[in-house]
């Protein structure tokens, strides 16, 4: 049978179709249709990414994704070989049997020994290594939201100074109110899709639930009661709907950008107020 990567191949361009073409309609980077293509599956992210690729390369198509899945797990499971049980060498039990009990304790207790040696080491470098990359990750999204932080603090300076004067306006007309907050509608849910890998951090009723990258062809679902806000990194590779309703673009790609849901959908930023000068409330 013909293999699964020359088979795509060939009708691809049987349709006059280049990589590029498929890499925009799929979202499915050129270098990793380049390998499934070559056979290469070692080169793709591996487990259910890799079987999304397949899928989603296959239907672009019109090809059975079902069969190309097939053809996708027998081709890995062949790279791996296996060793035949008749090949492996027997233990010298014989030489076991002529040491002493108290020969085979000790050398049981100094293989206890080195095993709990060895995997202490293997935790150790496991965990400097989650550290580093935990560091480095936070550090690249901590630089991509800096702009957006300082924008912030400045639109609250704006609002307090904003709201201050308007304060001592109704005090003095003796109208003065307090706004209430909405009242609670119950819950709601927002659904991401990600077309390419991009950060998202999601803080859920204050919360904070998420704070990683997503990666291609994965999807989550977030809950909430009273407030959701998202801040996504390349917020034009996700898809969002709000309680199964799909939602329009949201933003282009590699755009950083901050999304509010509460009960009664998304919510768009409310225009930036300027203080007004000490001239302007005199006159």
């Amino acid at each position: 049978m013909e293999a699964l990567g020359t088979r795509l191949m060939r009708e691809r361009e049987q349709r006059k179709l280049t990589l590029e073409d498929i890499s925009r309609s799929t979202k499915i980077r050129i270098q990793y249709l380049i390998a499934i293509e070559h056979e290469c599956f070692d080169q793709l992210p591996g487990g259910v990414i890799s079987k999304g690729f397949i899928r989603a390369y296959a239907r672009e198509l019109a090809m059975d994704d079902q069969q190309a899945i097939a053809d996708y797990l027998a081709a890995t499971k062949a790279e791996q070989p296996m060793l035949d049980s008749q090949q492996r060498p027997e233990p010298p039990i014989r030489d076991y049997k002529k040491l002493n009990p108290a020969t085979q304790v000790s050398w049981v207790a100094f293989a206890v020994a080195l095993l709990t040696l060895a995997f202490g080491f293997a935790m150790l470098g496991f965990y400097k290594r989650a550290s580093q990359s935990q560091n480095e990750l936070s550090t690249k999204f901590s630089k991509q939201f800096t702009g957006e932080k300082r924008e912030s603090a400045q639109s609250s300076t704006a609002e307090s100074a904003q709201d201050g004067i308007n304060t001592g306006a109704d005090s003095v007309a003796g109208n003065a109110s307090v706004p209430t907050p909405p009242p609670s509608l119950g819950k709601f849910y927002v659904r991401i899709r990600a077309h390419e890998d991009a950060w998202l951090s999601i803080n859920v009723d204050g919360k904070r639930i998420m704070y990683d990258m997503i990666i291609a062809a994965a999807e989550k679902t977030v809950e909430g009661r009273n407030l959701i806000v998202m801040r996504a990194g390349n917020v034009g590779a996700l898809d969002f709907s709000f309680n199964g309703q799909n939602l329009p673009k949201l933003g282009a790609y590699d755009e950083a950008k901050t999304l509010t849901f509460d009960p009664t959908g998304l919510q768009h930023p409310a225009p930036r107020i300027l203080p007004t000068t000490t001239a302007s409330v005199e006159q």
